[in-house]
Formats: structure tokens, C-alpha cells, sequence
């Protein structure tokens, strides 16, 4: 077995437009990291112009092709840049939300299939995107769940959207792991773990994405509990910051009661007290040459994990979006 078939990589990034990110040189990007698993968000294409992209990228890297030359000059053989790839798209509106994974063929990785989350208002916006398979050599079921979880703004009705779909995550997960899978949750989380993840969490207290219902409801797929830098007093933040419509919140805790999948934070697990690194930045102000961003963007795993994780990186350097990816190596 060469050193490579014991690893497997897995790329998260926000790509603001499939589109747009395919002219900045998206594809280079992908061929100089080499995922084995690359997760996107806001690919705002619908299902018929995802097929006529896949189309193209077909084309354009053929199978017996021997070689791909792009425009910095990196060179990928088709054995490496031969992926498949899967979507969803929006349904309601063109030009909106939506996720694809893209998948290489491996001898570690067998039984790979893929499901929506089965709840019409969130598949319907194109949100959610599970890949479920097994890693040969070790027995491990895996289920590598990549979202796009909605923001709250525009009024109290998203919030309690958002919501909702943090609680959904939940039950999918818990579901899954009933099935025997492990757990790796990856995407756009739109929502701070903490103030340690955002330049300026004082200027956005009640700003979506900092919001204490939203933080809590974070909680419900991570373990606060041995977070390094984990939200204290997130109950008591509450009271009098309400967002959310309060019976719609109360209803929801009620059925939580606490209750977490006591995820990890993949990133926090190798550099708990590192700050200033973020992975999304507004355009409109130029934010990210001041670096004055937000950690929104990620990798939780189960516990089991990760004994089998070799890092987890924020590719800050990596342009084309205003965000950037993440990167997730698990050595088996």
C-alpha cells in the first residue's frame, strides 16, 4: 500500500457561485490541494446548469486524458483529478444557496452513496448533502454531513428557520449514529462558536451569528464541555436578547433539554487558544486586508475520530470567494 492510500482529504469552501469561482481558477485550487472529498456551499445553480458544469468539467478532464496544464502552471493527471461529483440544488429561486460533493474513486472508501436531509423546507433551498460510506481497512462507517445552515437575518421568521435546522442536524445525527456511522459535520455553520471567533464580537451582539439562541443551539451538535474557549452562561445571555419568536424557542428547548451529539471542534482540537484566524470576511469592506472576519466555517467529528485525524487547516491564503476553505486529513 503506497503512503497515500491511508489518507483521506477532505476540502470544505463556501464558493459564493460555482460560476464565478470556476473564472477565478477554482479548478486550479482543487488540483494543487488534491482532496479526496471537496464540499461546497452557495453553488447558486440549479440542478439543469450543475449538469451542463459537470458536463464541461468531463470535457475538459477526461479519464485518458494524460494530463491537465492550468494556469499556474501545476500539472494533475487524470488518476488525480478524476472526480465525480453530487448536488442539490435550489428549487424556490435561481441563483440561491445549494451544495455539491465531489468525490475521487478510492481503494479505502467503499459503499459511497448519498441522501438529502428528507425535510422538504430545507432540501427544497438546496442545504444539505450526506455522503455515507465505509473506510475499508479499519471497519469505520462514516456519514460526512455538508451543509449550508441558514443565516437569520432578514427577521424573526428565519431565526426560528435556523433554528429549526440546527435541531434537524440533530436528529439526522443522532439517526445515523443508531445506523452505526460516525459523524463528520462540515460546512457553513453561519453562526460564532464563541467571541474568540469573530474580529469585533462586540459591535455584533445582536447581529445574526452571534446571537445567544443561535450560539445554544450550536451546542446541540457540539461538546461545550471540553470546548477550549466554550460560551459561558449561554442561558443567562438570553434573557432580554430574545431574537427568536419566544414560544417557538421555548418549544424547541424544551425537546432539547440539554441534549448535544457532543461533537468536536476539529480545528479548536489542534489550536485551541490560536486567534485572528477566520475564514470569512465582507467584501463590501474590504474586510479581509484588515482580517477583520468571522470563523463561521467547519469541521465537527465525533470523539471516536478522532485518534485518526493528522490536522485540520484554514487555507486563509486561498482566494476566490469571500471565504476561504477548510481542510480536514485523516490518516487510517
Amino acid at each position: 500500500m503506497s503512503k497515500n492510500q491511508n489518507k483521506i482529504k477532505i476540502l470544505s469552501w463556501n464558493i459564493n457561485g460555482i460560476r464565478a469561482a470556476i473564472k477565478k481558477g477554482f479548478w486550479d485550487k482543487i488540483a494543487q490541494i488534491n482532496p479526496d472529498f471537496f464540499c461546497l456551499q452557495e453553488i447558486k445553480a440549479t440542478s439543469e446548469t450543475m449538469q451542463e458544469i459537470y458536463q464541461k468539467y468531463q470535457d475538459q478532464f477526461a479519464e485518458n486524458s494524460e494530463s491537465f496544464l492550468f494556469e499556474e502552471g501545476l500539472v494533475a493527471n487524470s488518476q488525480t483529478f478524476n472526480y465525480n461529483q453530487k448536488w442539490s440544488s435550489c428549487t424556490l429561486r435561481k441563483g440561491y444557496s445549494g451544495v455539491l460533493i465531489g468525490f475521487k474513486n478510492s481503494n479505502l472508501v467503499q459503499d459511497l452513496a448519498f441522501e438529502k436531509l428528507g425535510v422538504k423546507k430545507f432540501d427544497e433551498e438546496g442545504r444539505v448533502l450526506i455522503s455515507k460510506f465505509e473506510v475499508k481497512n479499519v471497519n469505520l462507517k462514516i456519514a460526512l454531513i455538508n451543509c449550508y445552515y441558514p443565516q437569520g437575518g432578514r427577521g424573526q421568521g428565519r431565526i426560528d428557520y435556523k433554528l429549526e435546522f440546527y435541531y434537524k442536524i440533530y436528529q439526522i445525527g443522532k439517526k445515523l449514529r443508531k445506523e452505526g456511522y460516525k459523524l463528520i459535520l462540515t460546512g457553513d455553520f453561519n453562526t460564532t462558536i464563541t467571541d474568540n471567533d469573530l474580529a469585533r464580537p462586540k459591535n455584533n451582539r445582536q447581529n445574526t451569528g452571534c446571537l445567544p439562541e443561535e450560539r445554544l443551539a450550536f451546542s446541540w451538535l457540539l461538546d461545550y464541555t471540553t470546548h477550549p474557549n466554550k460560551e459561558k452562561n449561554l442561558q443567562e445571555k438570553l434573557v432580554g436578547n430574545l431574537q427568536s419568536s419566544q414560544d417557538f424557542y421555548e418549544n424547541l428547548s424544551q425537546k432539547m433539554q440539554n441534549k448535544s451529539l457532543k461533537l468536536v471542534d476539529a480545528f479548536r482540537h489542534f489550536y485551541p487558544d490560536l486567534e485572528q484566524k477566520y475564514t470569512y470576511w465582507d467584501q463590501i469592506t474590504r474586510a479581509r486586508e484588515r482580517n477583520v472576519g468571522w470563523r463561521i466555517d467547519m469541521f465537527l467529528v465525533d470523539n471516536d475520530l478522532i485518534s485518526y485525524i493528522k490536522s485540520c487547516e484554514i487555507l486563509d491564503e486561498v482566494m476566490g470567494s469571500d471565504h476561504c476553505p477548510v481542510v480536514l486529513e485523516f490518516e487510517f
